[in-house]
């Protein structure tokens, strides 16, 4: 009798130790799958519409992917368009159009309910709404400038000139002029630069230059074919035709030799050259041009 209490005592052990073993990995598996939906880092936003050639680069990305269709975006994403390309992108209460020949970086939210991205060439609109519980300010920057606003329907470009075409040499893209149009009807935004700050009404528009202030806004129809041909980049029913004709083409990564620096670089750079000219370094093979900083 003693033997079979002893029996039937261990098989209840053995029983009881399963039960636990059990519910100890089920209580594993449940925090390991926590602690990873934390670690996630948060959409930002999200890609909903692609014409042509897009590119996304991605820190954890050996080389830029081609994106076909709707993508999560996180911080540090950068977004590159191609010739005859055009991309939506949706932000909490606004929505981003990024224009042909166009990158876009995001960056870690400043805070609650402010988004900062930087335009580092192209044209970007921006569309944005308020509703009567939350306000949202989308700030853009570009090349030393701050577009910011949370109501209205504006476009900022950063316009580039070229040089460096001979063979073997790298393209060098120099900024010629930043801008921000303001084509909505309602809704303002603040364009600013060099400690600078304008306020750009519906219907008028603020250029600067790089280490230059922005001017006064004007109207529009100061600029008129300028600032038609800079709106319909982003306007992708001005695209469809060229973009039916570029989705045919397979799409070519985006160039690696690029060095953009500005108009104030350029001149130090000169300056150098020309002081080493007279004064040459001892060991050439050791001397290196350097832009400006």
């Amino acid at each position: 009798m003693r033997q079979y209490d002893l029996r039937l005592a261990l098989r209840t052990w053995r029983l009881c130790g399963l039960a636990i073993g059990l519910c100890g990995a089920c209580i594993a598996s449940a925090l390991n799958g926590c602690l990873i939906m934390e670690s996630r880092p948060q959409s930002i936003g999200e890609i909903t519409e692609v014409q042509g050639n897009i590119f996304l680069a991605r820190p954890e990305l050996m080389h830029p992917e081609a994106v076909r269709q709707s993508y999560p975006l996180y911080a540090y994403d950068v977004i590159e368009s191609q010739a005859g390309s055009s991309t939506h992108i949706l932000l909490p209460h606004a929505r981003l159009i990024l224009g042909p020949n166009s990158r876009l970086t995001f960056y870690k939210p400043a805070g609650e309910r402010h988004r900062i991205i930087a335009l580092e060439r192209g044209t970007l609109r921006l569309q944005a709404w308020v509703n009567s519980e939350e306000v949202w300010t989308v700030e853009i920057l570009a090349a030393g400038s701050s577009t910011a606003t949370y109501h209205g329907e504006i476009t900022v470009w950063v316009q580039e000139e070229f040089d460096g075409q001979e063979m073997g040499h790298p393209i060098v893209a120099t900024i010629r002029s930043i801008g921000v149009v303001n084509h909505g009807t309602q809704g303002e935004a603040t364009f600013e630069a060099m400690g600078k700050r304008v306020v750009v009404r519906p219907g008028y528009l603020s250029v600067t230059a790089p280490n230059h202030p922005p001017t006064p806004a004007v109207a529009m129809e100061v600029a008129k074919g300028f600032i038609t041909d800079i709106i319909h980049t982003t306007d992708l029913s001005q695209n469809n035709i060229q973009n039916n004709i570029t989705a045919m083409k397979p799409p070519s990564p985006p160039p690696v030799k690029r060095i953009t620096e500005t108009v104030a670089q350029r001149a130090c750079k000169k300056q150098k050259e020309q002081a080493r000219r007279i004064k040459p370094s001892v060991d050439k093979s050791k001397t290196r041009l350097t832009h400006c900083l």
